[in-house]
């Protein structure tokens, strides 16, 4: 994703970032990112420019081309925007290929599990082996209504893939609604004690970010690429290291993807640490007898 919670002026500023995702082989039960999924890609707009509950704006930030509205098992086409000029030749901008990323994904979230999650979006973004994804919600200052997006070219990437993508975009969903964030005092951007600060919003005490955070991240200097590099055995991917936000969702998508760790590296300890929410241990095991086509799943691991 995506959604980056930056410490500094208590401003929670919002990216697309290259999502770290996950190759499957026979002899190898781990997930793995791969090495050469490197690069970051900005926004088109920056965080001061936009109103996120605008669509306009989210066009102009994303390249927003096709909204769907989950509606059971169903994904079905609720709008559809301008196809920018430079790509309306290209194959992954059609209704009939992100219909079919929307019928895909609707299917791996159980309806009971999606509360709030207020639309799913296709965008122009991310090329092929740099999937992109991002969720945010479409209040900024409520948190209670959500949407995710997928770049429109991951399509054409392997279905494993897009599981562990939109699997990552639902843990920020799951760790960031209403039920787990209070608003923000707009005048003072100042939380109750014991609340932790989003910039936008106030992780409650029970919190799963918040709890997350002070169990793994007090001490951790965000954004320190010297740190992440010299203690990779503490996240599951490179990409977790970003901050606390990204480490829990990239921590949630192992956690539904992989058995439970035997061993006790830092890393480990996060997965195992999500063990001990009844309510996260009920999303994995609604999510997994969903994931088709990512094989420490598929074969019953």
């Amino acid at each position: 994703m995506k959604t980056y919670f930056s410490e500094t002026k208590g401003v929670l500023t919002v990216f697309i970032f290259v999502i770290a995702f996950f190759s499957c082989t026979k002899d190898d039960d781990t997930i793995q990112p791969d090495p050469a999924n490197k690069e970051v890609t900005e926004t088109k707009a920056t965080e001061q420019d936009l109103n996120f509950a605008n669509e306009a704006d989210m066009q102009k930030a994303y390249g927003i081309i096709y909204r769907f509205k989950f509606v059971g098992d169903k994904a079905v086409l609720s709008k559809q925007f301008p196809i920018p000029d430079e790509h309306q030749d290209a194959g992954f901008a059609t209704l009939e290929k992100n219909q079919a990323i929307a019928d895909f994904v609707v299917k791996i979230i159980p309806e009971d599990l999606r509360g709030k999650l207020e639309y799913f979006y296709t965008f122009v973004g991310g090329t092929y082996g740099s999937p992109q994804g991002y969720a945010d919600p479409f209040d900024r200052w409520t948190f209670k209504k959500w949407l995710i997006g997928i770049g429109s070219f991951l399509g054409d990437e392997p279905k494993d893939i897009l599981e562990a993508t939109f699997v990552h975009e639902y843990a920020h969903f799951l760790s960031l609604n209403s039920k787990q964030v209070n608003p923000i005092d707009q005048n003072t951007s100042i939380c109750p004690d014991m609340e932790l600060n989003l910039g936008e919003g106030c992780a409650k005490t029970d919190s799963f970010i918040k709890l997350f955070h002070d169990k793994f991240w007090k001490n951790i200097p965000v954004g320190d690429q010297t740190y992440c590099e010299s203690h990779t055995e503490d996240f599951v991917s490179g990409y977790a290291c970003s901050n606390y936000a990204e480490d829990f969702a990239e921590t949630f998508t192992h956690f539904v993807f992989k058995p439970k760790p035997t061993t006790n590296t830092i890393a480990d300890q996060k997965i195992k640490y999500l063990y001990t929410f009844p309510k996260l241990v009920e999303a994995r095991n609604k999510i997994r007898p969903n994931i088709k086509f990512n094989k420490r799943v598929g074969s019953g691991i």
